[in-house]
């Protein structure tokens, strides 16, 4: 307490009472409010006083004081004293009085003080009880508008220090979350005062989201309006603001800016809504804290209260509610960015419960629950997903199958149901209805969207069930079978079936349900499962093509192009035949009984495609079980023959030991008791299934499949047996195939029949009779289907029966073969194929039952071609006259004839068969050349039929051609030694020595042909002559490598292969040797052959070297390898020409070769996939077709090996980039551009790392190679920079980590250095797209490239600009050009470059400015283009903008770069310039501001050039503009250069200088100096009075150092200045000395020359004198007056004109005499002067041209001077007014308007002097008297005529108006009788004959009021 001596030694209850005396004496508010400042927290403190007296009185005190308040709002309480007790550790009632008068008193408080106090407050609020901090947290609240946060982190960091206070802390957020969680209308408001108390309590309504105590401590105080509903929007407001700025932890905030953004009102909303963007990627959204926070948020308190907590029981009231639809939706969207959010159990399962099935959702919040579920499904960890996952599920079925038709629902459950199926698939094994509820939903859907996400659904559950349980596979078979191809409800049970359920075989309506059923059996059962694969087999024939192939690509592993690698097809497994034979027959057999299918009046257990499915995959399955190798799905004849003898092969195994090779034998003996009786099984089955197809359906297919079943059909068992009783009723059905109306069906059915002829008749009479039926069947011209079925027939029949008479051959025989022969020569081409096919078919094993010997004739017959055949009508004759011989050259003229190729190809078949079956008698030479005499025919496919048939011939007796194809293997024939009789050496070196090398391209293609094949015949392969000629057939192949027709390369590559694969060890180290020497040396193989390279260019005929590249390419892969003998295997899959395709092609098995040499590859993958991957973007089309088989065979799974060996790619293409072979170079910015964008590189998401360290190596090669010489080239950079760049934004995105940042300090250097810098205009271009791009995905990963890229990119401004612009610029005049630049210049400003700048700015800190800063100041002091400085001064703007606090310390630096900048040439540099600085000045130092105005200060005054004086009006305004404070902290400094600035003489059009502040030219040019000095001068001054009077002081000092400049122009805009200043003072406005000061300023500047603009200074003086004459002395006065005239007297007409009038103004004002010396002056000047041709001129062009000349302005001005310097003094006036008058009435009369208004005006004045000359007022005693006696003639002078002339001037009404008023002035003196009064009839008469007399005229009431004046005197006189 602040008291005297006495007061403090007064007891306490003395003192107490004391202040309250005080207190009670105040009677003001001042006197009030001051004791309360002095005594409050002293008497608070007397509340905790021992004495009870005391403590009454103090309380009595504080009442008063309370009371008094109430009534005076506007007094201040001490707050800042209160909150310093109330922190002390005060007894209670201190503290509690203490926060009364807080909260009293904060209110009170000015809002600078409440944001001052608020740290104090919450400060004050630590350890304070709940109540207490209640009312704490709602003032500070309210004063967090008023807080002022400060811009360094640090000084945030220690303005409330929250991380000292966490408790507190909690407590404030947790109100401020009440607070945005409060609602605008609340109802739960306080019980009004009026409310009487006995009325019951009323019941709260508490809001979403709060609880009631919650709301009660909202809205506890109903006095406090600052808490009403209208000022909750402000306090939403200001909270988001004070979390903007950062002073609060951040993760304990974004559930307050979750809950702001769903606020009802827009700027709660949109703020909330922006700040949280903005942090949404620092966010560490997996915090757990974070998550609890907004589930509790979601599900309230009472749901999320744990064990202890329930123990405690909580009060109801305390509990919050869950808050509403409109936060939960919020909620639930940033809860999809959090991991752990999923994690968090049981909370995940309440908020999704509550989201689908509360009653409160809304479709959107059901949706995002869904997307929750996917959320948790694909994020949570499996320990924690398992125990939620069965409540997930329930929830997903009931959304599925109980909720209402609304599909975007059942779609998103569907799928979210599959993706946790993926997760926790026990839980799908225990409940299989699941998958019946989905397939049920996919077959009833309307929706498509449904239709599709049930489908996914059902895919990703599939995995799932691979592991159902045996006891729920009948009821998964259940489900599936309704749909797979059937809508049936009824079900048939079958106790054979083991419990699997049958199916009605129905079209489904909806074949989305089949697809679905079908790939469920594929992923859910074993491919060996029997009940599925038969599912399948019934799908595979759908009527939707999809289906059908999904169904077939299950079943057979490989479907119309369906890739799947060989060696999982041939490990696939399939049912045992036994198995599937059985259950297939079994449903058949139902079938028949039920839904049997009929085709007239025949029935079918299956649909016809179904029954065609079925067989070829029970014949599939045979295969297997007898191989373990599955065949192809479709039946290839070739291939199926050498498939027959593995059958008959099994069977016979099965037949004689009774155990299947690979089957239990167990298992075996409880369904069989021996091998025959299951053999027997089967093929009865297996029959009749085949029989009951093909007697309805009769096809190639099943035809053949039982014609192969039937040969197979082992000896033991009977055909009676298999076939069944009905044998011979199946008999004729197969004899009816004979006649059949298809070729091909013939051919099987005649070999079909034959088999069970031989199987069944064995009496040779009958087996004769038989023969002779078919023969006549064959001469018979009735049926010609008969007639070809029976040539087949016979052949098929002779060769086996025709053995057993090789003694004695029947008649019957010999016609039979003699018909054969007859019909050979046949016209007809199918007729002819079928007898040279039967006479081969049966020379192939017997001697053809001819005559021994040539041919009759045979040389001529083989002169002359043309002879004439046999008779064709007599058989007889053929086997009589005709010889083997002749059957030879029959067959031969056919291969040397033009038959058809059909007919070719069976005839030289047969003539190889013929040396087979007897080479004993046929000439094998002869039969040798005919066959290479065909190497000229021009048709490949025969080819590989003569060398099949050279072989035979070559081989003879030990050809395979002689074995049975239906019984013994390949490999068992011929086991022999084979022998050597030199043919096959003889044909293999024929073909080598004369046809390899034959001039013909056709013989060579045929020769290429017959060496492969040869080599592809195991028989030829074997024999020892072929290894001594293996060097000599790779040199062969070699050879032909360089032939232009890709067939002959292609046989010649693979043809290498074999050779190969011949060879012994030795033969192949020397095959290796020549091959790679021949490649990649070019080294001859033989002296005399030519090399294989010719020149450099090419081989062969391909100009562009082709070729040579393909082969060249492929054997330097296999030498980088090291492994030379693999150039083997690449060639082999380099080339695959289509025939190959082809039947011939597909026999000789290079797809198996193909595969196994991928294998033998496998280990080099690491060396041979990079450069392979390289190849398959080669130029060369040849290279790329190699280079891509071999890739295709390596690679099935493309992507997948690519990712293996990722590192090992990007390392060759990196090496490969920078290659000096162009075609490398292109291939490898193909490859690049492949590998980024995933076709076959990487997926995205994998192996960036790889990737990321490829980035600056493959941006260098490739931007480099943007400008290569070669255009394609360039084009390829082109593609792989567009890649490159994809890639670049991806992995540069702010949330990829370390990896993104390591991606963009990789990256942006090589962009930045050798993009932007680049000469090459599209690199440059794309360079900067890429960095635009990058700069907004990156964020601040961004930062470490923050200087090298803002520097590049201002020096890409003015690379970009068009070379146009500068061509403009540097030819436009100035003005042109100034407006250009200032349109460059605006263009910067929303440039991608500074766009792009603005944005890393954003990132920048000190030391990333320590670097840029050096670069920025470099920038702006060189010689750069307008562009790059242009957007340096942005960049420093930007930098203002978003670091002050850092940019601050390099503000002087910039400052002085930047001023140079001021002194460019373009205007549009120097106002980029200044703008620059007028922005670093908000955050320069003083000092630093303070040298750059005095330099614009010394700029403007010392500089005569007008780019100083503009760069300083431009800088000076551009500080004030955007640094407003600044200015008005320098004002004294800046406003006088403004205040000079503005009276700038403004150079017109015309080159004439004009006022400067005149508002059309301000108007006119708004960048001049002149505009920039006056609008800053008004902008910061509250008038020009006010502000001169201000800086009086300043004004004057600065215009006298401008007046002794040195500079005449400087001047003169010096002395305008000082004559503003002058004007504006008036008395009492300004002191003496200031006056004196002004005074001495002027006088001093009027000595010396004239010069212009010095007539300003005499106008000033003249102000001055004038406007504060009283405050100058007399003496002052004289000294102005003297110095005037002295002025008035110079020659300079203007400078003179301006004394003159300076003169007369201050003579008027201080009425002092000295007419006659002024008259001296002015005589001269006003008396009358004419024209030349001595006539006055008042001519309106005179009038004009006059007025602006300096000597009628200086006669105007003299002559108004006349009537403001007249003396008030009698004896003067009488002495000068004769003269006077005369002159001004000559010049009213006779000048022009002007001149004659100024003389009306100085008459008015004299006549208004000579008045008040003779007034009473003015005129003591003797002067009055004086004047009675004065009589003034006006008659002498005639001014009064001249006046009412002037009255009556028509033209100029300023002239009436003028003229009136000097009428006025004489009735007055007329009146006064100061003048007698004489022409009063004349000026009546004036006054009646003007416009004014007129009754419109508003002077009319003048005149008439004159006119009577005039009346009355007249009368009088």
């Amino acid at each position: 307490m602040e008291s005297n001596k006495t007061t403090a030694e007064m007891p306490e209850i003395e003192q107490v009472e004391f202040v309250f005396l005080k207190f009670g004496l105040a009677q003001t508010d001042e006197q009030f409010e001051g004791l309360i400042n002095k005594y409050l927290p002293y008497i608070l403190g007397k509340l905790s006083s021992q004495d009870a007296n005391v403590r009454t009185k103090a309380i009595q005190v504080l009442n008063h004081i309370s009371n008094r308040l109430k009534s005076r709002p506007n007094v201040q309480l001490p707050v800042g004293k209160l909150l310093e007790l109330y922190k002390q550790p005060n007894s209670v009632f201190i503290v509690n009085f203490a926060i009364v008068y807080i909260k009293l008193g904060y209110h009170r408080l000015s809002k600078d003080d409440q944001g001052i106090l608020a740290t104090k407050l919450f400060d004050a609020m630590e350890g304070k009880s709940k109540s207490h901090q209640d009312i704490i947290v709602r003032l500070l609240v309210s004063a967090f508008s008023k807080v002022k946060v400060p811009q360094n982190p640090a000084d945030r960091s220690a303005l409330f220090k929250f991380h000292q206070s966490p408790f507190s802390t909690k407590v404030l957020l947790d109100f401020c979350l009440d607070v945005l969680l409060m609602p605008y209308s609340n109802n739960a408001t306080q019980d009004g005062p009026t409310r009487p108390a006995s009325a019951p309590a009323r019941t709260i309504a508490v809001p979403s989201g709060l609880s009631e105590d919650r709301v009660k401590r909202l809205t506890g105080d109903a006095s406090d309006s600052s808490w009403s509903v209208p000022q909750i929007e402000q306090h939403k407001v200001s909270i988001i603001n004070m979390i903007a700025g950062d002073i609060f932890p951040e993760k304990d905030i974004i559930t307050h800016l979750i809950v702001a953004t769903s606020d009802t009102r827009s700027s709660v909303s949109s703020l909330a809504d922006i700040e949280l963007r903005k942090r949404q990627r620092s966010l560490d959204w997996d915090e757990p804290t974070l998550a609890t926070n907004l589930y509790r948020l979601y599900l309230g308190d009472a749901a999320t209260l744990t064990a202890a907590q329930r123990k405690q029981r909580p009060s109801p009231s305390s509990l919050k509610k869950p808050v509403e639809l409109r936060i939960k939706l919020k909620i639930v969207q940033n809860l999809l960015r959090s991991k752990t959010a999923t994690e968090q159990f049981p909370y995940t399962v309440q908020l999704v419960y509550d989201a689908l099935f509360s009653e409160t959702s809304s479709a959107k919040l059901k949706a995002l629950g869904q997307e929750f579920i996917h959320h948790i499904c694909e994020k949570c960890e499996m320990t924690k997903l398992t125990p939620q996952g069965s409540l997930l599920l329930e929830a997903l079925i009931k959304t599925t199958t109980k909720s209402s038709n609304e599909s975007r629902s059942k779609s998103l459950g569907y799928t979210a149901m599959g993706k946790l199926s993926l997760r926790v698939p026990d839980l799908f094994l225990r409940n299989v209805s699941i998958v019946q509820d989905a397939f049920r939903e996919l077959s009833t859907a309307t929706s498509q969207e449904v239709k599709l996400h049930v489908q996914e659904c059902l895919a990703m559950m599939s995995t799932a069930f691979k592991d159902v349980k045996p006891e729920d596979v009948s009821s998964i078979e259940k489900i599936i079978a309704q749909y797979i191809s059937g809508t049936a409800s009824r079900f048939i049970m079958c106790s054979s079936c083991r419990g699997f359920v049958d199916f009605l075989l129905f079209a489904d309506p909806d074949h989305s349900c089949r697809l679905s059923a079908v790939r469920y059996l594929g992923k859910v059962f074993p491919s060996d499962h029997v009940t599925s694969r038969y599912l399948l087999l019934l799908a595979a024939s759908d009527a939707k093509e999809d289906v059908a192939t999904e169904a077939k690509k299950l079943l057979y592993g490989n479907v119309a192009g369906v890739s799947e690698s060989v060696e999982n097809e041939q490990t696939k497994k399939l049912p045992s035949f036994a198995d599937m034979l059985n259950y297939v027959y079994d449903k058949a057999q139902q079938r028949m009984k039920s839904e049997r299918y009929v085709i007239g009046v025949h029935s079918l257990s299956f649909p016809p495609p179904t029954f065609t499915v079925l067989l070829q995959y029970l014949r599939k399955c045979l295969l297997k079980d007898a191989c373990d190798v599955i065949p192809h799905n479709t039946i290839i004849p070739g291939e199926a023959i050498t498939e027959a003898p593995i059958i008959a092969e099994y069977l016979g195994l099965i037949l004689e030991t009774g155990v299947d090779r690979d089957r239990d034998c167990s298992d075996m003996r409880e369904m069989y008791t021996s091998g025959k009786k299951a053999v027997v099984a089967w093929l009865t089955q297996y029959l009749d299934l085949i029989l009951q197809y093909a007697r309805v359906i009769t096809d190639h297919e099943s035809v053949y499949i039982l014609l192969e079943i039937i040969a197979c059909c082992p000896d033991e068992l009977s055909l009676q047996t298999v076939l069944g009783e009905d044998l011979d009723s199946k008999s004729q059905w197969m004899k009816g195939l004979v006649d059949h109306t298809r070729e091909s069906i013939r051919d099987f059915g005649a070999e079909l029949h034959a088999i069970i002829l031989k199987r069944t008749v064995f009496d040779e009479a009958e087996q004769l009779r038989i023969i002779e039926q078919t023969d006549q069947n064959a001469q018979s011209k009735k049926s010609y289907e008969s007639k070809h079925g029976s040539l087949f027939l016979m052949g098929y029949l002779l060769e086996s029966w025709l053995g057993r008479y090789r003694d004695s051959i029947p008649k019957v025989i010999r016609i039979a073969f003699g018909t054969l022969v007859q019909h050979a020569t046949s016209s007809d081409e199918t007729i002819a194929s079928a007898a040279c096919f039967a006479i081969g078919e049966i020379a192939r094993k017997n001697p053809i039952p001819l005559p021994d010997g040539p041919a009759e004739n045979d040389g001529e017959k083989e002169k002359d071609d043309s002879a004439p055949n046999p008779d064709p009508s007599n058989p007889f004759f053929f086997c009589h006259q005709t010889a083997k011989g002749d059957v030879m050259n029959i067959l031969l003229r056919h291969l040397k004839s033009s038959s058809p190729q059909k007919l070719r190809e069976k005839s030289v078949t047969s003539l190889g068969y013929l040396a087979v079956g007897d080479p004993a008698h046929f000439q094998t030479d002869k039969l040798l050349d005919a066959f290479l005499a065909s190497a000229e025919i021009k048709e490949p496919d025969l080819h590989f039929t003569v060398a099949k048939a050279l072989g035979d011939v070559a081989l003879g007796p030990m050809s395979s051609a002689g074995r049975s194809k239906w019984r013994l293997k390949k490999s068992a024939q011929n086991s022999a030694q084979l022998k050597s009789d030199g043919k096959l050496s003889w044909l293999v070196g024929k073909i080598l020595d004369e046809y390899v090398g034959h001039r013909i391209p056709v013989c060579r293609q045929a020769a290429s042909i017959w060496l492969l094949t040869l080599l592809k015949t195991d028989e030829v392969a074997k024999h020892p002559e072929i290894q001594s000629h293996l060097a000599k057939i790779q040199e062969s192949f070699m050879s032909l490598l360089t032939e232009a027709d890709d067939l002959i390369q292609d046989i010649a590559s693979k043809g290498l292969g074999v050779v190969y694969e011949l060879g012994t060890p030795e033969h192949k180290k020397q095959l290796v040797d020549a091959l790679v020497g021949s490649l990649m040396e070019g080294n001859p193989s033989k002296p005399s052959q030519s090399n294989l390279f010719h020149g450099d260019k090419g081989v062969g005929k391909t100009p562009d070297g082709s070729n040579l590249s393909t082969y060249k390419e492929i054997c330097a892969l296999a030498s980088d390898l090291n492994k030379p003998d693999l150039v083997y295997k690449f060639m082999h899959l380099a080339k695959h020409h289509a025939l190959w395709n082809s039947k011939k092609g597909a026999a000789f098995g290079f797809s198996n070769i193909a595969n196994l040499a991928s294998e033998q590859l496998a280990p080099h993958l690491p060396k041979i996939v990079p450069r392979l991957y390289r190849y398959t973007f080669d130029p060369y089309t040849s290279v790329r077709t190699a280079m891509t088989s071999i890739w295709n065979s390596l690679a099935p799974d493309p992507k997948k090996l690519i990712g293996e060996y990722l590192s090992e790619v990007t390392a060759d293409l990196k090496r490969n980039l920078e290659s000096s072979l162009w075609r490398t170079r292109q291939s490898c910015c193909l490859a690049v551009a492949d590998l980024l964008r995933g076709g076959r590189g990487m997926q995205k998401g994998q192996e960036d790392d790889i990737i990321i360290d490829a980035l600056p190596d493959f941006w260098y090669s490739c931007l480099r190679l943007m400008d290569d010489v070669k255009e394609t080239v360039r084009n390829a950079a082109l593609i792989a920079c567009g890649s490159l760049k994809k890639a670049t934004i991806r992995l540069c995105d702010h949330d990829q980590g370390k990896q993104g940042e390591k991606a963009v300090t990789g990256v942006l250097p090589v962009l930045l250095k050798d993009g932007l810098a680049s000469r090459v205009k599209e690199v440059k271009a794309l360079s900067l797209s890429v960095l635009v791009d990058v700069s907004k995905k990156s964020g601040k990963l961004i930062k470490g490239c923050v200087p090298d890229m803002v520097v590049a990119l201002l020096h890409a401004l003015s690379d970009f600009e068009p070379a146009e612009l500068n061509y403009l610029a540097l030819r436009s005049d100035r003005n042109s050009r100034e407006v250009l630049d200032m349109a460059r210049a605006d263009y910067v400003k929303s440039s991608p470059m500074v766009e792009t700048i603005t944005r890393v700015l954003q990132h920048a800190d000190k030391q990333t400015l320590e670097q840029l800063v050096p670069s920025l100041s470099d920038i702006l002091k060189k010689n750069y283009g307008i562009m790059t400085k242009a957007g340096c001064t942005h960049v420093v703007i930007s930098l203002v903008s978003h670091s002050p606090q850092v940019i601050a310390e390099f503000a002087s630096t910039l400052t002085s770069s930047l001023s140079s900048g001021l002194l460019d040439n373009s205007m549009a540099i120097r106002k980029c310039n200044a703008e620059a600085l007028g922005n670093l000045a908000k955050v320069s130092k003083d000092a630093t501001v303070t040298k750059l105005l005095n330099r614009m200060k010394a700029w403007y005054l010392e500089k005569e050039d007008d780019i100083h004086r503009h760069a300083s009006a431009v800088t000076c305004h551009s500080i004030g503009k955007h640094s407003p404070d600044v200015l008005r902290d320098f004002a004294a400094v800046a406003l006088p250069l403004a205040f000079l600035g503005m009276h700038e003489p403004v150079i017109d059009k015309n080159g004439k200088p004009t006022e400067a502040t005149s508002a059309a030219n301000r108007k006119e040019d708004k960048n001049s100096a002149a505009f920039l000095w006056n609008d800053l001068w008004t902008e910061f001054t509250p008038g020009s009075a006010s502000a001169i009077k201000l800086y009086l002081d300043e004004l004057v000092d600065f215009t006298s150092v401008a007046l002794q400049s040195s500079q005449w122009k400087m001047k003169a805009q010096a002395a305008a200045a000082m004559e503003t200043v002058a004007r504006q003072q008036r008395e009492g406005t300004v002191t003496g000395s200031k006056l004196k000061k002004l005074l001495e300023v002027l006088v001093g500047g009027l000595q010396g020359r004239t010069w212009d603009g010095k007539e300003k200074l005499l106008s000033a003086l003249s102000a001055v004198a004038v406007h504060c004459k009283s405050q100058l002395s007399m003496q002052e006065i004289s000294t102005v007056l003297s110095l005037l005239f002295k002025e008035c007297k110079r020659e300079k007409v203007i400078y003179r004109t301006q004394a003159i009038h300076g003169l007369s103004m201050v003579l008027e004002a201080n009425g002092i005499d000295k007419f006659a010396i002024f008259w001296e002056i002015l005589y001269p000047i006003l008396k009358k002067k004419t024209n030349d041709d001595g006539s006055d001129s008042d001519d309106d062009n005179a009038n004009k041209s006059n007025s602006s000349d300096p000597k009628m302005k200086l006669l105007e001005n003299a002559v108004e001077a006349t009537g403001r310097a007249w003396p008030r003094v009698g004896a003067t006036q009488d002495e000068y007014f004769v003269p006077v008058a005369k002159i001004l009435t000559d010049h009213i009369t006779s000048s022009t308007w002007n001149i004659q208004v100024a003389s009306l005006q100085a008459s008015k004045l004299i006549f208004q002097a000579i008045l008040a000359c003779s007034g009473d007022e003015k005129m003591d005693t003797d002067s009055v008297e004086q004047n009675a006696h004065r009589d003034i003639n006006l008659k002498e002078v005639e001014i009064i005529s001249a006046i009412c002339e002037a009255l009556g001037n028509v033209k100029y009404s300023r002239i009436r108006e003028e003229a009136l008023a000097n009428i006025q002035a004489i009735v007055k003196l007329y009146e006064g009788k100061i003048v007698a009064c004489f022409m009063a009839s004349e000026i009546i008469s004036a006054l009646k004959n003007s416009s004014f007399f007129d009754k419109r005229s508003v002077k009319k009431a003048t005149v008439d009021e004159l006119i009577y004046k005039l009346l009355s005197l007249d009368k009088k006189e």
